[in-house]
């Protein structure tokens, strides 16, 4: 083959690339595939996105864009999905199932022309939907059940589109990806809401991870829920906790209530508090020995207590029995008085002067 027929061999194929990316309006950013079609269409990529951050930017070509959105949780067929969709006519934002139809509608004004950007976010089952650089959610609905699917673009026709990320933010490690933004703070939803100290959290490449050390301080083979809140949105996740908790023993089966109560740790793990029926009460520690006082325990009721213990290695619980204490009282001695004897001698005089009486009447009566 000659040199100019090669050349227009590879002309003619790179033309029909072109013309093929043209007609299909081929986007690849950050290896996802985004197709404008020409008609009332859907076209998916091939991530299964279960909890994510996914968005696109939409330009009108003409006048007759109407409206486009970002699917997603579709199945292959796409017999089911939920799809974030921008009604630029109706000046609407709406969240839909293909077969339960609206779930969730907003109004919104749409500036005509310009170019247009959606931003979802799908996350512990809870979808948010972000128009243009706002940080504030459109739509915000819990999808109850929701499991993941695959991604896409729903489009009416009309539309270029441009800029298509998507970004997993789960962590296999139970962490989670933070998309860049800036981390304001991480709380424990689980554990009371409580907010993480700096130390107790790390993050690097915009990974977020919790400090194993932190996570043992927690109750063992638990279910925690966090929350990340950074500078665009929420981010929830999940870590189940997975180690071997110390455990803790009471030295006695009873005690009174003036006693110092001992507890017997499994190990040398320093306690941090101390809490009897849910109340917080003051402790000390001795190495493995942990010693609640008289004066705490004498302010108990008589019965069964549940003793919890926030340690270095787990919430170890335990149960103590607290009863009054029975103190023996002797009996008083009671000093003689012979009062029972003269009583008897009494009676017993009193019936032997009646029977001289007696006695003396009798003979008298029969001279």
């Amino acid at each position: 083959m000659k040199l100019s027929k090669i050349k227009s061999v590879l002309l003619a194929l790179a033309g029909a690339l072109i013309l093929a990316v043209l007609c299909f309006g081929l986007v690849s950013a950050n290896g996802v595939k985004a197709y404008a079609d020409d008609g009332d269409g859907v076209s998916l990529s091939g991530y299964q996105g279960k909890n994510f951050v996914y968005s696109a930017e939409f330009t009108p070509a003409d006048g007759n864009a109407k409206e486009a959105g970002l699917v997603f949780g579709a199945a292959d067929d796409l017999t089911i999905y939920w799809a974030a969709i921008a009604g630029i006519k109706e000046g609407k934002v709406i969240l839909l199932h293909s077969e339960d139809g609206q779930l969730k509608t907003a109004d919104y004004a749409f500036d005509a022309g310009e170019t247009l950007k959606i931003t979802l976010v799908m996350n512990e089952e809870i979808a948010k939907i972000f128009i243009g650089n706002s940080d504030v959610a459109v739509i915000c609905c819990k999808l109850d059940g929701y499991n993941g699917g695959k991604v896409g673009q729903k489009l009416n026709g009309g539309f270029t589109v441009s800029n298509v990320k998507f970004t997993d933010i789960d962590i296999p490690e139970g962490n989670i990806f933070c998309n860049g933004y800036d981390v304001l703070k991480v709380v424990n939803l689980t554990d009371g809401n409580r907010k993480l100290e700096s130390g107790e959290y790390k993050l690097e490449n915009g990974i977020l991870t919790v400090s194993p050390e932190y996570l043992r301080t927690l109750e063992s083979s638990t279910e925690y829920v966090f929350r990340v809140v950074t500078s665009f949105t929420d981010l929830d996740f999940k870590i189940t906790t997975d180690f071997t908790s110390v455990t803790v023993t009471s030295s006695v089966e009873k005690y009174y209530r003036d006693d110092e109560v001992t507890l017997e740790l499994s190990g040398n793990i320093k306690v941090h508090k101390l809490l009897i029926d849910g109340k917080e009460c003051k402790f000390t520690q001795q190495e493995d020995a942990v010693k609640i006082s008289s004066e705490e325990i004498g302010s108990l009721s008589t019965g069964s207590h549940n003793v919890k213990l926030y340690t270095d290695k787990g919430r170890p619980e335990t149960t103590i029995n607290v009863s009054e204490k029975v103190e023996t009282v002797s009996e008083p001695v009671i000093k003689s008085t012979h009062v029972w004897l003269w009583i008897d001698l009494a009676i017993f005089l009193s019936a032997i002067i009646g029977y001289v009486a007696f006695s003396v009447i009798s003979k008298r009566k029969k001279h």
